[in-house]
């Protein structure tokens, strides 16, 4: 839909409801907004939003305020939930590969195990596999 809106093929879209449009109110507003751009008005049918008119036009500028003052918010609390985390001990991000580990990474290399055997009996992802090898070469 929205490769045919930049393409200017509708005028309008109807919609049941404005929260069929996005996924997210961040990618609602994404969608209104580029929609908009392309000089493409919305009808919404069960909020009776139509934003060729002045009132709907209005109701578009406070759903971009909404959005952005719930984004603010949600980076506020993450901020929070991260300090409050730490101070707790939390640790962030992937686990460090132990020495035990990469010996035994490389060892099973050196007797002819595959990548994929490795990953299974190790417990890493391939990209640890590679690094573990390299880091013996």
């Amino acid at each position: 839909m929205m490769h045919d809106a930049k393409l200017r093929r509708f005028e309008k879209v109807v919609v049941w409801s404005v929260d069929r449009l996005g996924r997210s109110m961040r990618n609602l507003v994404l969608v209104l907004t580029e929609l908009k751009d392309s000089k493409i008005d919305i009808f919404s049918y069960k909020q009776a939003i139509d934003t060729s008119t002045a009132m709907g036009s209005m109701f578009f500028q406070f759903l971009g305020i909404f959005s952005e003052f719930e984004n603010t918010i949600r980076k506020e609390r993450q901020i929070v939930g991260i300090r409050k985390a730490k101070e707790r001990g939390v640790r962030f991000g992937r686990k460090p590969t132990t020495e035990a580990q990469i010996a035994k990474i490389q060892w099973m290399k050196r007797n002819g195990a595959s990548i994929r055997a490795i990953c299974k009996e190790v417990k890493v992802s391939p990209n640890t596999v590679y690094s573990a090898l390299a880091s013996n070469i």
